[in-house]
């Protein structure tokens, strides 16, 4: 029997294990910590990107997790075809089906491991942009504004941050551009164009989740709660346009909120108070649908 082929079983297993080990470890820790948060969600609400954070440290583990299992699984392999005795040497432990099998499992895992260090990145940068957009409002509202961050609408979108003040309901939607390079952006045919149409985004959806989200706020009060979006493109250079129900702005220009007023969509401190309730029970209860960022925008991945 080809040595390297038994040592390709025991590498196997033993990486299968180092994985299972190495998931199982940060799911509990995962759960212990929901387990203790459970106990203080009456008084706290949901922290800004906390379900983006969420899938970056998953994807983080699991990528810790390939690496601990493919370390497992070379130290194996070459154990085992030491104590073959055969000579140990490049050629020895690259020759014969396990040898070549255990190269393209290597291969293939580092190309895993690779992409959801991209897409880490990516996150950790869409993270940063909605704390600062977090940080941003908590200036521009200061005492006389509430804001709501990662509220669950429906069961296929979220808004990235809710504020409530006399001038109305804002729903906030931060886009984060694949390009941290970008430093353009305009609005063109109801969309947000980076950089010379290098990447799009439509704004249709944009409306979905603000029209999820009056809906949502709406029908426990029994009428209308008109609610305006504000688009923050992070990290560009935007010209704020608006129309009635729509703002673009950069995470820089926030304070152009403060001027956006309506005396249609004004809210009454009765009307603040019963939002704000409703929305701590939205932003309280805990993801059950993996999430994905497309375009920037934070989605169900259904």
């Amino acid at each position: 029997m080809d040595p390297s082929a038994t040592a390709l079983a025991a590498a196997t297993l033993s990486g299968a294990c180092c994985y299972v080990i190495a998931v199982g470890l940060t799911r509990w820790h995962g759960w212990q910590q929901a387990r203790a948060n459970r106990q203080f969600e009456t008084y706290t609400r949901t922290p800004p990107a906390a379900t983006i954070d969420s899938l970056r440290r998953g994807l983080e583990a699991r990528n810790i997790a390939k690496l601990t299992a493919l370390g497992a699984m070379t130290a194996a392999f070459t154990a085992c075809v030491w104590l073959s005795a055969q000579p140990l040497t490049f050629s020895t432990l690259a020759s014969g089906a396990g040898g070549v099998a255990l190269t393209l499992l290597v291969s293939a895992t580092l190309t895993l491991v690779i992409r959801d260090a991209r897409r880490t990145s990516h996150l950790a940068f869409a993270s940063a942009a909605r704390h600062a957009v977090a940080h941003g409002l908590t200036r521009v509202g200061a005492e006389h504004a509430i804001v709501h961050h990662d509220v669950a609408v429906d069961r296929n979108y979220w808004v990235d941050h809710v504020m409530l003040n006399v001038n109305g309901a804002f729903a906030i939607h931060v886009i984060s551009p694949a390009n941290r390079k970008t430093v353009d952006a305009t609005l063109h045919n109801d969309a947000i164009v980076f950089d010379g149409h290098e990447q799009t985004v439509a704004l249709d959806t944009v409306r979905q989740r603000t029209a999820a989200l009056q809906h949502r706020i709406s029908k426990p009060l029994g009428r209308i709660i008109p609610v305006r979006s504000v688009v923050v493109v992070a990290g560009c250079r935007v010209q704020g346009k608006s129309d009635d129900q729509l703002l673009v702005v950069s995470e820089r220009d926030l304070v152009m909120i403060q001027g956006w007023r309506s005396a249609s969509a004004a809210l009454m401190s009765e009307d603040i108070d019963a939002i704000d309730h409703q929305l701590a029970g939205a932003t309280a209860t805990p993801r059950t649908l993996p999430a994905v960022l497309n375009n920037g925008l934070l989605s169900a991945n259904a």
